[in-house]
């Protein structure tokens, strides 16, 4: 989910929590999580869950991990927190994290703003995420049932607006992620592009953001060595995501065609046409 105020194979993560990372979670240091966080800018209040800290230390580790390795730009968040979501104004049905996208007022009663690329997770027992990741995956608003997609999915909203941020103005990423949430245009979207999105998975007909999430998302997963929870490879080479020169570029944005690939470069250039 965000808030703001493709590969086709069906990829199983056959292993879960092994008895090793469950270890790992229960001598999890919290504070030593958030203190290494620092370091990167990166604000960040656990509320001592050791499940949360454990999870999200793994994903900055697979995106810096990429970056470091390939030579490539994911963005961090500038902030991961855990928190009672009855204590925000946001809509709270079915929700166990999100990303804002702007700075804004998210606290009920508290005059705070939270900046942009802020990641929250919902103060709840997290201990299940083996069964989380199951339910997820069977219900179709997950692209797998590997346990860290939850997680990773939030990160990836994260890389995303990183990537328009670095490419558009301030006020044309807003303008872009505001038409990317309208409902009319979401109905027009999901009518038009409904055969080549359910390819990802159901969630990812949400609206144009969750496309870009949920298939970022599988595509790192598919590359993550099961047993040290790095990526074996670049996925970004063979994927939508791969910077282009620009006559490349202008090629695809013009591009009649309705593929898939098409579909989420447009999206995560911030190009969708939506006039």
């Amino acid at each position: 989910m965000l808030q703001i105020n493709s590969t086709s194979n069906n990829f199983s993560f056959k292993a879960g929590l092994t008895n090793q990372l469950k270890r790992e979670i229960a001598t999890c240091d919290v504070t030593k999580v958030s203190s290494y966080f620092s370091k990167y800018k990166i604000t960040s209040d656990f509320q001592n869950n050791k499940t949360v800290a454990w999870c999200v230390l793994k994903c900055f580790e697979i995106l810096k991990s990429l970056n470091q390795k390939y030579n490539v730009n994911l963005g961090y968040p500038n902030g991961i927190f855990v928190e009672d979501f009855n204590k925000l104004n946001i809509d709270k049905t079915g929700v166990l994290g999100f990303t804002n996208f702007a700075p804004t007022k998210l606290y009920l009663n508290k005059d705070s703003i939270i900046p942009e690329k802020t990641i929250f997770f919902d103060k709840l027992d997290w201990n299940k995420i083996d069964e989380i990741a199951d339910e997820n995956y069977t219900f179709g608003t997950s692209t797998t049932d590997f346990f860290l997609e939850t997680f990773l999915h939030e990160f990836t909203h994260v890389v995303h607006e990183n990537n328009l941020l670095n490419n558009k103005s301030g006020a044309d990423v807003i303008k872009f992620l505001l038409t990317m949430l309208n409902s009319d245009f979401i109905n027009s979207f999901q009518k038009k592009y409904s055969n080549f999105i359910h390819t990802i998975c159901n969630y990812a007909l949400e609206n144009p953001l969750e496309t870009v999430a949920c298939d970022i998302s599988k595509r790192i997963i598919s590359c993550i060595d099961k047993n040290t929870l790095l990526p074996q490879y670049n996925f970004i080479d063979t994927s939508p995501y791969k910077k282009l020169p620009l006559l490349k570029k202008i090629i695809l944005q013009n591009s009649s065609k309705n593929t898939l690939y098409t579909l989420l470069n447009s999206i995560w250039q911030g190009n969708l046409n939506y006039k």
